[in-house]
């Protein structure tokens, strides 16, 4: 159990955390962290039936293939001395499905990339991930799959506060980066506003988390401070902008990690495009004014709990998550002049990217015994562009940096 740990931080901080300094320890915290902790071999640790949620990529080739196209292209426009020589790097590569689909995809296209990167945190998840990718390179490519799985590296990524949101040691890289279900598990920020009544002004807190003498830890509140402070303010203020301000309590979250995220990964890529893939919305969304409720939710035994209460039971036991305010990344690349941004629904982008196409060369196949299968792949590719589904809850955005710099 990773509460002793917490109670532990929440003593030392004079009886309180702020809730992003709980969710870190929970998901990321030494030995005992949702992330970080020991795996048995016998699952996915907390992918899969046996685990907590079930992710795109162990639901079908979709997002790899759709990866693998967009990858195809970012090579044929590549200048000419990177041509055929770009790599790819995954951020957080979960099970190694959305790699190993991947690699298939561009084996048989011809255009495997220099170098397969996967930065993990969890030396108990690269296990998983080598034998994940073994498996389905050796299904699908047999003899070539001793050789692609030489292309794939992994660096191990410690999870601390001083250097998990930084990408500083990492190596500067043209190509293509992945970073799919990542931002929504930074650690966050979770506010409330009391909006202003006459003569007063709103109010803002800072939620966070104690612990009472039985060590039962309890959400509770204090005065927001600068840095949280400025943060609503800036949105509350674009909302009124809007002519859509919170006339309503609010809770909300602000993540603290993202600035300093994106503008630390952009400037590891020298030429390339970086695919962020994840749960969320754009900020008019996030802050429209019957937005009351925090996002934040947990994940236990496939089953979603919205209850803020929840939310700070069995810390290490359960996945935490909140929806990622895509504007704050649109805000952060866009201080770089060189870097074109796009922002799309995961179907829109998805069919974008030909996956029709591709969902078409299935179903034509001639192999009739792989035709249940088939149909199973469809029906998941259905659950990634219906509106009722996945579609509209995840967003991919886009960074490219073309700018070749001749010195």
């Amino acid at each position: 159990m990773n509460t002793s740990n917490i109670l532990k931080l929440i003593v030392d901080s004079n009886g309180w955390i702020s809730f992003d300094n709980f969710m870190f320890e929970a998901l990321y915290g030494k030995k005992y962290g949702y992330y970080s902790k020991s795996l048995s071999k016998d699952t996915y640790g907390p992918f899969g039936g046996k685990g907590d949620f079930i992710t795109a990529p162990m639901m079908g080739p979709w997002l790899a293939r759709a990866l693998a196209r967009n990858f195809i292209k970012l090579n044929l426009e590549a200048p000419e001395h990177l041509q055929n020589k770009l790599s790819i790097r995954e951020i957080g590569a979960g099970t190694g499905h959305l790699a190993a689909e991947i690699l298939v995809s561009l084996e048989n296209s011809n255009t495997l990339p220099e170098t397969y990167e996967i930065i993990e945190i969890n030396q108990d998840m690269i296990r998983i991930q080598k034998k994940v990718i073994y498996e389905i390179l050796k299904k699908n490519c047999n003899q070539s799959a001793t050789k692609i799985l030489n292309k794939v590296n992994w660096k191990h990524n410690s999870a601390n506060k001083n250097n998990y949101f930084s990408c500083d040691n990492q190596s500067t890289i043209s190509g293509m980066i992945i970073a799919n279900e990542l931002i929504d598990s930074f650690p966050t920020k979770i506010f409330r506003f009391v909006p202003p009544k006459v003569d007063y002004m709103a109010v803002i807190y800072e939620c966070g988390v104690s612990a009472d003498e039985n060590g039962k830890l309890y959400w509770a509140e204090r005065l927001a401070e600068d840095r949280v402070l400025h943060a609503v303010k800036k949105r509350f203020d674009q909302s009124v902008e809007r002519g859509m301000p919170w006339n309503k309590e609010k809770f909300g979250e602000w993540c603290p990690h993202i600035d300093y995220w994106c503008n630390s990964i952009i400037r590891k890529i020298e030429w390339g495009q970086l695919f962020i893939i994840d749960y969320g919305k754009e900020r008019f969304e996030l802050d429209y004014p019957t937005m009351v409720e925090s996002s934040l939710t947990a994940y236990r035994n496939h089953k979603q709990f919205n209850n803020l209460d929840e939310c700070i039971k069995n810390p290490g036991n359960q996945d935490l998550t909140a929806q990622v305010d895509f504007s704050a990344l649109v805000e952060s690349f866009s201080k770089h002049n060189e870097v074109e941004l796009e922002i799309k629904t995961q179907s829109a982008w998805l069919l974008d990217s030909g996956i029709l196409e591709v969902a078409e060369s299935i179903i034509f196949s001639e192999d009739q015994q792989l035709e249940e299968e088939h149909y199973r792949l469809l029906s998941s590719l259905q659950n990634l562009l219906s509106d009722s589904t996945m579609s509209e809850s995840f967003l991919v955005l886009q960074a490219k940096k073309s700018t070749v710099h001749v010195f």
